[in-house]
């Protein structure tokens, strides 16, 4: 008497299942990674923002040189 032919087909589904979830997962890894990168292309090391002004001593100097004569 031959085994009956049924549960070949759970097996292909549970692999096919299998399948999907896997693709799944490395398609949501994929799109995490593209964007992080989106958000910050040149890496992490790199400053976002220059800094801001900063104070001139010598330029100071001079000019209270020049406004006492």
């Amino acid at each position: 008497m031959a085994a009956p032919r049924g549960g070949q087909g759970l097996g292909r589904m549970r692999n096919w299942r299998m399948l999907r979830l896997a693709a799944l997962f490395i398609g949501a890894v994929v799109v995490v990674a593209v964007a992080w990168r989106a958000g910050n292309p040149d890496g992490p090391a790199v400053a976002t923002r220059a800094p801001g002004p900063t104070f001139n001593l010598p330029a100071a100097l001079d000019a209270q040189i020049d406004d006492a004569g």
